[in-house]
């Protein structure tokens, strides 16, 4: 598995190593850009294509990491709370017990519940019919 690994890696690596050296030419390809604020003269500029497309895949690439972090530490936070409240809840109970003189559960009994639908023979014996 370690050496289809390392394979499929290096044909990935080779193909787009291909496919930027096919597209040297429009790569390379210089986009001009101006911006006219009526304020001032319109600046020009031009950038290679190749600079724009990295520049934006950086751009994007970041902003993503970005918008996924946030979730990601709200749940690391989250985690150390418990973390620090876990320890506060097992010595609260201890000290309950060690106060208490005597270690008797004092739970409620349990009801019994009435049942939601009435059975028909306690419709029967309710109206009496022989």
């Amino acid at each position: 598995m370690k050496y289809f690994k390392w394979i499929t890696s290096a044909l990935m690596l080779g193909l787009i190593g291909l496919f930027i050296y096919q597209n040297q030419e429009i790569l390379r390809t210089p986009v001009n850009f101006s911006l006219n604020l009526y304020i001032h003269e319109s600046a020009q500029w031009s950038h290679s294509l190749y600079v724009l497309l990295i520049t934006f895949a950086l751009v994007g690439f970041l902003a993503g990491l970005f918008v996924m972090l946030k979730p990601f530490f709200n749940a690391r936070r989250k985690l150390a709370q418990e973390r620090q409240e876990r320890p506060q809840m097992a010595a609260a109970p201890a000290a309950q017990q060690t106060d208490s003189p005597s270690h008797v559960s004092e739970r409620e009994p349990l009801r019994q519940e009435a049942p939601l639908h009435a059975s028909p023979a306690s419709d029967a014996e309710k109206s009496n019919i022989p």
